[in-house]
């Protein structure tokens, strides 16, 4: 008689199971974070589905407990338990679902191996019966797995292919999660625009969804953004946000998150004290949950607060300890950071070799983590968020150097330098040579090649949205896809590299040492001036091929400052033409340059005096210094108007060891005589004049505006034609037999005469037209030949960077006679990312380019000294700048810099 009552106990025990995992399940907003209520009721169900024999009930309360549980070892032995009794019901996706969570939580503890081994499975399985789901959740995992041992591009391509699935498998929550996830990848490469973008859609998404726990970690997220591109106040509204959301549900492993990058911002401010309580709070919580990779977070930046308020000992244990968890654990690029932290701490403590040892380390770590990156913007952004780790190291070589001058800390100084710097060029330079292509899958290829056609109709849609008039809304648009395929042709050529046997081949170019600099680089009658700012001190290098001198200068901030200055009274005629405002500017500037010129040469004053008087200076710029034409400075005499550039010939160049590399390259034998190709006056709207004209010569151009620039027009506007573009080319014409010169003006100076290869044995290649710089989008940089064809119809006439790196241009030299072409993207250790290497890598050795919007009528009159004093007088380029540079200052309509000093050689000047 008392079976049939045990069943329906049974039965009602199973019913108020499944209401409690219910309401569980509702409390936790889907079982993806931890909550107390929720975690009380699955310890009320779990009783009732045991009472009911229910083997599958029992299941889901442990596969849910494991993702609720605050200690990851607690959530491990659930999460264990669970697959094991989804496997005993022949439960596979039950199984991979509990699994799934095992492998986050391993990846919680350090076990990163572990972890991705149960992901590939799932993504295996998930794949093979189509659970979109899963697969998404698995890609995640293998992305989490790849971020925390420092391989952030393959993170990102695993989260790019976890978007899609959690898109197809239409599911809000795991595209929110997805998203963030990108968010940290990218913050890792130091991609801080497509991180913001990452990290707002996933802010969004989570705001819509309601999940109160879910916006907590956008925001985190964000604030972390925010703060590394140094928005301190939306940083900390966000922040705060986040942690008042993560103490109302009483979550602390998300408040373990927030609290390190909240005490990030406080120690910025100033605020050490608060700094150094959050970050306690944190590294308790994170002992609490067992959360490994946090603890080592929160104990350097605890570390970083105590060694600023003076104390060290207590700094020192912290950063140690945080050291030792990451190499537990295997996170190399937290690594990076906590020695950096330790190397700053025992060089403050005065233990300069301590010091040295952890920052060595630090830089050999940070170049294994940049070799397994294969997409150049990555590798180069990458960096730059890692730009301090060098600065530490080279600061302290300097101070040993500072200590015993006779033991060659400063040649390694120089020498980690040019390990800094310009690494993308470099390689890419490398790259040029060897055929990449060769050995990867056709449908990649054939991949790239559609994306090059869908690049090149956006571009021609642009083109001809330019060429009318009241066409911004059309440009916008078009721009906006042309975007688009760029950001999606250079995942492609990312696949591409990673697939490449000879690309995986290729050995990394080492950067040169101060004896090949010396031997292969410098002659006699050469200085190499190389600079590097840091936060702190910055630094000058002058080497020869018998001496090196070193000077410690003040830091970034100071020095920005007044580069930054001069530069902006050089370019004020861009500004205004009142003649009170010239002369006020013009004053201001003879004082800024001055100061400038001292600050930074006169360490070296006496030698430029003397032995060095006459010599060339070869500049290896840094930060805003980039913006400066040296030969305009005066001399650091004190007192002394006389330029650079009456007593030096200037060059520049990205790095030492991109001239090395540059020489080292195989070239084809130059053709006879000097072969010149110029490309000038393009049409750019169908309202020229010259369309629909037959003319037996060419026309006359109408009167040019005062003050007419060879600048960027506004979208939708049109560029206005440059008539003196015209007179250069005709004056360069004068100067090279008819025979040698491809001279191609109105229509013909178009992107299909460059598209056929016209250019590709030419010595010399001249463009006068107008540049567009996209310091946002380097890639969309590029120069403006004709728009429109002789019946006005509109055609692509932009060659942009990416078109620029696929030509083949093995010439002596390039000039681009455009506006702001020597200009780019700056990111800290590869410097301005423009115009000027896109043609050194399409093979060009020198590279002639402006730092300014340069004045349309003295430009022309520049080339013509240039070109005459180059194919006549058969000076050497840089030679020939230098001498049509100080002709034209002579001339009191052209004595302003603006008119005169514009334009700077990049490269060989031999």
């Amino acid at each position: 008689m008392d079976e049939p009552r045990l069943a329906a106990d049974g039965d009602r025990a199973r019913v108020a199971a499944d209401d409690a995992f219910a309401e569980a399940v509702r409390l936790s907003a889907g079982g993806a974070t931890f909550d107390e209520a929720a975690l009380k009721r699955l310890d009320e169900a779990e009783p009732g589905f045991t009472a009911a024999g229910d083997r599958l009930g029992q299941a889901l309360v442990m596969l849910n407990r494991g993702s609720m549980v605050i200690d990851a070892p607690t959530a491990q032995v659930q999460a264990r338990g669970a697959a094991d009794l989804f496997r005993a019901l022949g439960d596979r996706d039950g199984e991979a679902a509990a699994l799934d969570q095992l492998a986050l939580n391993r990846l919680v503890e350090g076990d990163v191996e572990s972890a991705r081994a149960l992901n590939e499975a799932n993504a295996e399985y998930a794949r093979a019966v189509d659970n979109r789901r899963l697969l998404a959740q698995s890609l995640n995992g293998l992305g989490l797995a790849s971020n925390h041992v420092g391989q952030a591009e393959r993170a990102v391509d695993f989260f790019t292919q976890a978007l899609a699935a959690a898109m197809a498998a239409g599911s809000p929550v795991l595209q929110e999660a997805t998203w963030n996830c990108l968010a940290i990848a990218y913050t890792r490469l130091g991609d801080g625009e497509k991180a913001l973008e990452s990290s707002q859609r996933a802010l969004s998404l989570a705001r819509a969804m309601g999940n109160s726990l879910a916006v907590a970690g956008a925001l985190t997220w964000l604030g972390g953004l925010y703060f590394q591109l140094g928005e301190d106040g939306k940083a900390s509204d966000a922040l705060e946000e986040a942690l008042s959301l993560t103490r109302l549900k009483a979550e602390g492993p998300a408040e373990a998150d927030v609290l390190p990058i909240l005490a990030k911002v406080l120690a910025r401010r100033g605020e050490h004290a608060r700094a150094i309580e959050y970050a306690r709070r944190a590294v308790q919580l994170a002992r609490e949950i067992r959360y490994r990779s946090g603890e080592a977070e929160s104990l350097q930046i605890l570390g970083r607060n105590l060694h600023e308020v003076g104390q060290t000992e207590e700094a020192e244990q912290d950063l140690r300890e945080a050291l030792r968890i990451r190499q537990s654990i295997g996170t190399p690029s937290g690594e990076v950071r906590t020695r950096a932290a330790l190397a700053t701490v025992e060089r403050d403590r005065g233990e300069l070799r301590e010091a040295l040892a952890q920052a060595e380390a630090a830089v050999t770590l940070l170049g294994e983590l940049r070799s397994r990156i294969t997409n150049p913007d990555l590798r180069a952004s990458f960096v730059d968020v890692q730009e301090d780790t060098y600065g530490i190291y080279l600061d302290i070589l300097m101070r040993l150097h500072e200590q015993d001058r006779s033991a060659g800390h400063d040649a390694a100084a120089l020498q980690t330098s040019e390990r800094a710097r310009a690494r993308v060029l470099l390689e890419a330079l490398i790259e040029a040579r060897a055929d990449i292509r060769q050995g990867v899958p056709p449908a990649l290829l054939e991949r790239e090649r559609a994306l090059q056609a869908d690049m090149n109709k956006a571009s021609a849609r642009l083109s001809k949205a330019l060429a009318r008039e009241g066409a911004a809304e059309a440009a916008a648009s078009a721009r906006q896809e042309l975007e688009r395929k760029s950001d999606e042709y250079r995942l492609v050529q990312t696949r591409i590299r990673q697939e490449s046997p000879r690309y995986a081949a290729l050995t990394q170019p080492e950067p040169a040492t101060v004896e090949q600099i010396r031997r292969d680089v410098l002659d006699d009658d050469t200085v190499l001036l190389e600079f590097y700012l840091g936060d702190d001190r910055s630094f000058l290098w002058a080497l020869t091929r018998s001496a090196l001198v070193s000077e410690a200068l003040p830091g970034r901030a100071t020095i920005e400052a007044i580069a930054r200055r001069v530069h902006g009274l050089m370019t004020a005629r861009q500004r205004t033409r009142v003649p009170a405002e010239l002369r006020t500017a013009d004053r201001q500037l003879e004082t800024a340059s001055a100061a400038l010129s001292r600050l930074l040469l006169g360490g070296i004053v006496a030698r430029l005096e003397t032995d060095w008087k006459g010599k060339r200076l070869l500049i290896v710029t840094s930060g805003a210094l980039a913006y400066i034409p040296f030969g305009a400075l005066p001399s650091p005499v004190e007192g002394s108007a006389r330029p650079l550039l009456r007593d030096h010939e200037i060059v520049f160049a990205p790095s030492a060891s991109v001239l090395l590399a540059q020489r080292g390259e195989s070239r084809p034998p130059p053709p006879s005589g000097t072969r010149v190709a110029v490309l000038a006056d393009p049409v750019f709207e169908a309202s020229d004049p010259r369309v629909h004209v037959r003319m037996a010569a060419p026309t006359t151009p109408a009167a040019p505006s005062v003050g007419l620039t060879r600048a960027v027009e506004s979208l939708g506007h049109g560029f206005t034609r440059l008539p003196f573009s015209r007179a250069e080319a005709g004056a360069i014409a004068t100067l090279v037999p008819r025979s040698s010169l491809l001279e191609a003006t109105d229509f013909a100076a178009s992107r299909s005469l460059v598209d056929k290869g016209a250019l590709g044995d030419r010595r010399i290649v001249h463009f006068a037209t107008h540049g567009l710089l996209d310091s946002g989008h380097p890639d969309l940089s590029g120069l403006v030949l004709s728009l429109v064809d002789e019946k006005g119809v509109a055609q692509d006439g932009f060659l942009r960077m990416q078109d620029i790196y696929n030509l083949r241009l093995p010439a002596d030299l390039v000039v681009l006679s455009a506006c702001q072409t020597a200009l780019g993207r700056e990111i800290r250790g590869e410097g301005l990312v423009g115009l000027t290497r896109g043609f050194m890598y399409a093979g060009a050795r020198g590279v002639v380019a402006s730092l300014w919007q340069v004045d349309d009528e003295s430009t022309a009159e520049l080339m013509k000294r240039f070109y005459r004093a180059m194919l006549k007088e058969k000076r050497r380029p840089a030679d020939a700048l230098r001498a049509a540079q100080l002709e034209l200052s002579l001339n009191p309509r052209w004595a302003a810099p603006f008119y005169w000093a514009g334009f700077v050689l990049q490269g060989e000047w031999r």
